[in-house]
């Protein structure tokens, strides 16, 4: 269903621009993982684990897009900027400029957990943000450097012109902005082609819902960092094919934004509960559900409920975090109020979210990922987390909480009441880690082989299979039975095993699959209106059952 438009409000909040003030707090976290010494090596280096605690023997390059934010600080003046026009702003940027040129590998590519890895993502965001930079500060950088700078810009968009990331769609979409940009950058058409032709492949794996894929689903939180990328591809063209794909991606996406300013989580494929606000800024005065969903961030940002970058680790605060939320601050004077969420009920088959917004609450679930869910009560509060269950069969980590393709659900009505019945596997959850000797052999395996691209390539896929795409299917299958009307909402579980499980328990969100902008903390993640710490112990061929209910007053309260 099309959300209405009833309470829709065209003023804009007469408050602070909170997401500028939430960017601005983490400025001098990320100053102080720069190396701002003159006569260091390692100068223009934000990867501080490398240059200062030096327990790395390379420098992730994803750090690098730390030079962004410190280029908007000298060219924007905004409340207690102390870099506005200041030469040690501009000096630590040119340096940052010069380090990420230098962290390039032979083939065009950037590295970021091993040595001559040939990350895509990599090398997509941080040519991207270096090609931003590099526009902002044409005029002020350095012959040398200049040329330096425009020759590794070029040998970044041949290879993002020659290889793709179509399984993450953020990964393509990074790489397709990445491309405009430095077909802007340099003045090169060729580039802006690659851009066209990647764009195009993009837009074909859109699922008519309005979801971009994300290993085997829909993710709340990277669905807005694709937004974010589409979004400035859209100011360069102005195209209006892609235009009516970012209405229906941020239509689709409201029903995956909860009331607290959070997404997906839970119910989403990687698990992710961010909110990218700069492509919302840059489309809220044209699509609807981008003006409310920013206001709805806005004010979970107020109310300490939202994510901000002072959440992320160090890694993600300069990869993307700070240089989004504070582009998307000085990009908007006031932000939108937070506009009241219309009513809906809505079941979209292909990626397996079931919302349903009803006067007294907010309920959304994951019907691929056994279910999952969270609920909120009719003022938007947090009520409950329905994550789903991890234990142990025999000495392997299980767990719900990964998008299952044999997943099966039925829905019926009766009455006022609405059932969803959901089958789904658990999976055995990944729990590999990095010893001396698979280190060895990683560095081992990066000498000798690493310099040539289809090694490189094959360690990289392979790695990827282990970490992120292998969730194979564990002897035990969890039913879940959800049960809802404008009055209550009812939780039943039943946990059947072949092998017998240990220690099963109810939990928040363990992904299987390698999730690294995931597990962070949230308020809701210390409010829970049962005990989730309960373990039981299922023997071979039993099973086990959890009830939750929860019934609403008119006031929105719950009992």
């Amino acid at each position: 269903m099309e959300f209405e438009n009833d309470n829709y409000i065209n003023e804009l909040s007469k408050k602070t621009n909170i997401i500028l003030e939430a960017a601005s707090g983490q400025i001098p976290r990320l100053l102080s993982l720069l190396d701002r010494n003159p006569g260091s090596k390692t100068r223009g280096c934000f990867d501080r684990s490398y240059w200062h605690y030096r327990e790395r023997d390379f420098p992730a390059a994803s750090f690098q897009n730390g030079t962004l934010v410190v280029a908007l600080c000298y060219k924007n003046n905004f409340q207690g900027n102390s870099l506005y026009n200041n030469p040690l702003a501009l000096s630590w940027a040119l340096d940052g400029l010069e380090f990420w040129c230098s962290c390039q590998g032979p083939g065009g590519s950037f590295a970021e957990w091993y040595p001559k890895e040939p990350s895509y993502v990599v090398t997509a965001f941080t040519a991207h943000a270096a090609a931003e930079t590099y526009n902002m500060l044409k005029d002020e950088i350095p012959g040398d450097l200049r040329k330096k700078l425009e020759d590794t810009l070029s040998k970044a968009g041949r290879f993002l012109a020659s290889h793709e990331d179509l399984d993450a769609a953020n990964h393509a979409a990074g790489g397709a902005a990445a491309l405009f940009t430095i077909s802007e950058a340099l003045g090169e058409p060729k580039f802006r082609k690659s851009a066209e032709k990647l764009l195009g492949k993009i837009l074909e794996r859109q699922n008519p819902e309005g979801w971009f894929p994300e290993y085997r689903g829909a993710d709340g939180g990277y669905q807005s960092l694709t937004i974010d990328y589409l979004s400035r591809i859209y100011e360069v063209t102005g195209d209006e094919i892609l235009f009516e794909s970012l209405v229906r991606a941020c239509n689709f996406l409201e029903y995956m934004t909860y009331p607290d300013g959070t997404c997906g989580g839970e119910t989403g494929s990687r698990s992710t509960r961010f909110i990218m606000p700069r492509g919302l800024v840059r489309l809220h005065e044209k699509i609807d559900s981008a003006k409310r969903m920013l206001g709805r961030l806005a004010c979970g940002i107020e109310k300490g409920s939202a994510f901000t970058p002072g959440i992320s680790d160090d890694r993600y605060l300069a990869f993307f975090f700070l240089p989004n939320f504070l582009q998307a601050g000085l990009e908007i004077d006031a932000v939108p109020p937070c506009f009241p969420m219309p009513e809906f009920e809505n079941i979209f088959s292909a990626s397996g979210i079931l919302a349903v917004h009803a006067p007294n609450y907010f309920l959304s679930a994951n019907l691929k990922k056994g279910a999952a869910l969270r609920l909120y009560n009719g003022g938007g509060e947090f009520l409950y987390s329905g994550g789903g269950y991890t234990g142990r069969a025999g000495d392997r980590l299980i767990s719900t909480h990964s998008v299952d393709p044999e997943a099966a659900w039925t829905q019926e009505k009766r009455g006022n009441e609405t059932i969803i019945r959901v089958t789904s596997n658990f999976h055995y959850a990944g729990e590999t880690r990095l010893s001396p000797g698979k280190s060895i052999l990683l560095r081992l395996f990066s000498i000798l082989f690493g310099w040539i691209p289809g090694c490189a390539f094959w360690l990289q896929k392979y790695l990827r299979s282990r970490l992120v795409w292998e969730t194979r299917p564990a002897p035990a299958v969890l039913s879940r039975e959800i049960r809802y009307s404008n009055e209550s909402v009812t939780i039943n579980d039943v946990i059947e095993t072949e092998t017998g499980i240990s220690g099963i328990a109810s939990t928040r969100e363990i992904p299987t699959m390698l999730s690294p902008t995931a597990p962070w903390f949230f308020i809701s993640d210390s409010a829970m209106t049962t005990d989730a710490r309960i373990e039981r112990n299922i023997g071979p061929g039993e099973k086990t059952g959890f009830s939750q209910a929860f019934n609403f007053s008119l006031s929105g309260g719950a009992e």
